[in-house]
Order: C-alpha cells, then structure tokens, then sequence
C-alpha cells in the first residue's frame, strides 16, 4: 500500500524552515525524549514537531519528502533539521518510528512502465538483494532518509550496494524529469540501474500521477527521449539522400530498414519505429 502525504503536512511545510516562535513548554520531556538532561537546541526550533508530536507519520513525511536541504546530528542530541547551516526546525529521533519496508509497493516495472505518485514511499530490491524504502517527493525520489540514518537498514549496507542504489536513483530521477542526460554514469551503468528497476532495452516510460513520459532504451545503453527519438525520424524523413545515394538503396532508422523512394526520401513512421539504436547508411 503506498503511504500518502497527509494535507497537515502541506499546510505546514512552510514552517519547517523558518519556524512559527511560539512558546514552548516542553523542554523536559523533550530532554528526556533526546536522551539527555541538557537541551540545547533552541526552543523555536522545535514549533513544528510540537504541533505535530502525536503524528509520527507526519514528522517521517515531512522529512523524507522535504525538496530542500535536511541533515541529521547524529551525536549529542539526535535529530533532523532543516534548511542549509541547521537554521531550520528540528525533529529528534526518537519522535520517529521505524518504517515497515515490505508494506510499501515494489518501486519495479510492470510491461516496461514504472508508475509513481506524489509524496509516495516504495520498496526498492538493490542488488544486495535485500529491500529498501524509497521515497518520491513529486520530483526526486531516493531512499527514505530517516531509514539510512535510524532505520533497521541503517548499518548493514555495503558501499557496493550504497552507490548502485544512488546511481540508480539518479537515473530514475533523471528521467522523471523527463530528461534522459547521464553524462556523469556509463551507459553500462545506465543500464545496469534500469535493469534493477525492471526496465529491459527497447520502449519504456514513467508514469508519475497519471502522465506518461516515454523513453527508448539502446541494447549499449543509451537512452532518448521521445522528442530526441523524433527529431531524429524526422531529420532521416526530411533529408533528400540522392546526392550520394539511389533509388532503392536502404537507410537503417533503429533498427528497421527504409528504401530511398524516387524523390529521394525516406518514409520512417512516427510511431513504432523502435527496433533497437542502429541508425546507418546502407548501401
């Protein structure tokens, strides 16, 4: 089942960062909730969390789906803040409770589409085989912070495992942006991250709140967009290929041969027209 953002948290996101300076009388319990006699986290910067200490679940939410800068002290007093420099509001550790991974939906392809919605958890396979919480903002997804800092899973992932799963979701975030640059990975990389994700080579697209983007994966990994894909079917259709070719002779548009008609074009369709990258000038 996937776990939705609840609208207390939208109304509130705001004053994660600069804070609503009530008066707050909660500095002993919320010393006894850190785990230590002194609080020196200012007052003002626990608003957010006492309004709303009796939803862990928004606390988690607020966390995982914030799209700016959240950190974690993780020695001393134990907590999230918010904002660059730890200038925003902090929520403690043990305000939070443990994810139950398996709950969540497989983050996987189903018929080459990965279908995702808004302030969503997933469950994610790395290639350690064990599952992960995943969680996509709306824009980015990538493991739920609050389980790589206090959760079960916190200390028993390998580096390996630890930078296939940033790269992949990089990938992933890249493309739900609907773009489909991967100058920092290898094409293999590419792959490798799809794969994980159950994307195998050919048409493939990602769903995000009912919109649809499609992609086309290269057996070597690269990926177009479908306007890259297009701009190339319709450079290959508008080119007059007489000056160095002849009637009959074929031109290769992935994968599928096309025959040089007597005005000198080709006629590649603008839709299914992916059989694989290879793109030729046969003779």
């Amino acid at each position: 089942m996937i776990n939705t953002i609840t609208n207390n948290y939208i109304s509130l996101k705001r004053s994660l960062y600069n804070g609503k300076k009530h008066q707050i009388n909660t500095k002993k319990s919320i010393s006894t909730l850190l785990g230590t006699d002194t609080l020196e986290v200012r007052n003002d910067k626990l608003s957010f969390y006492n309004l709303n200490k009796s939803s862990a679940q928004i606390l988690l939410d607020a966390i995982n789906f914030y799209e700016g800068c959240v950190s974690a002290v993780t020695s001393g007093e134990k907590y999230f803040t918010f904002g660059n420099g730890g200038q925003g509001q902090v929520i403690p550790f043990g305000a939070l409770s443990l994810m139950n991974t398996k709950s969540f939906q497989p983050l996987y392809a189903v018929n080459n589409n990965i279908n995702l919605s808004s302030k969503s958890y997933y469950s994610y396979q790395a290639i350690d085989g064990n599952s992960y919480t995943c969680a996509f903002n709306g824009k980015t997804i990538s493991r739920a912070f609050t389980e790589s800092i206090i959760g079960n899973d916190k200390d028993n992932v390998s580096a390996e495992c630890r930078g296939s799963t940033v790269t992949t979701m990089s990938v992933l975030s890249t493309l739900i942006s609907g773009k489909a640059d991967f100058h920092m990975f290898r094409r293999e990389s590419v792959k490798a991250s799809l794969k994980n994700l159950g994307i195998e080579p050919g048409e493939f697209s990602i769903t995000v709140d009912g919109k649809a983007k499609t992609f086309y994966l290269g057996e070597n990994g690269k990926v177009f967009t479908q306007e890259s894909a297009l701009s190339i079917v319709t450079m290959y259709n508008t080119n007059t290929w007489l000056n160095s070719k002849q009637v009959g002779d074929k031109i290769t548009v992935f994968g599928n041969d096309y025959k040089i008609d007597e005005t000198g074009h080709i006629k590649v369709p603008t839709e299914g027209f992916w059989k694989n990258e290879t793109c030729s000038l046969n003779k």
